[in-house]
């Protein structure tokens, strides 16, 4: 269980904050392995510029962040946002990210997540 494959990424022209993959991001769950595609873009984690301070929008957050992107952008059928934003948590814990820092982050989304969700809703 756990991330398969390593970050491969490059950034992309033109755009101080947006990366895309190079190769599949691969994780394996309990019960599901989730694959986000080569030309998947992402910010990695999504930090206000204030809050950079406390927690860097880079670091060894990034496959869990770039998950966590990917499952609010294509929302697969039986994942719901707390699945998405609990499976984040997790995620953090398994490559090691520190107990508050990763508490932090998991709060971050569960209050503030929502609106990234709705605005990738599939209709």
């Amino acid at each position: 269980m756990g991330f398969l494959t390593d970050i491969r990424v490059a950034r992309i022209a033109g755009s101080s904050r947006d990366w895309e993959l190079i190769a599949p991001l691969i994780y394996e769950g309990n019960t599901h392995t989730f694959t986000a595609p080569r030309g998947f873009r992402t910010d990695f984690a999504s930090v206000p510029r204030i809050l950079q301070i406390l927690v860097p929008k880079n670091g060894v957050h990034d496959a869990p962040a770039i998950m966590h992107d990917y499952l609010y952008r294509i929302q697969p059928i039986g994942v719901t946002r707390s699945d998405a934003d609990k499976l984040f948590l997790r995620m953090m814990r398994e490559v090691g990210v520190n107990y508050i820092r990763r508490t932090a982050m998991f709060f971050a989304v569960r209050t503030c997540g929502w609106y990234p969700w709705r605005k990738c809703r599939v209709k």
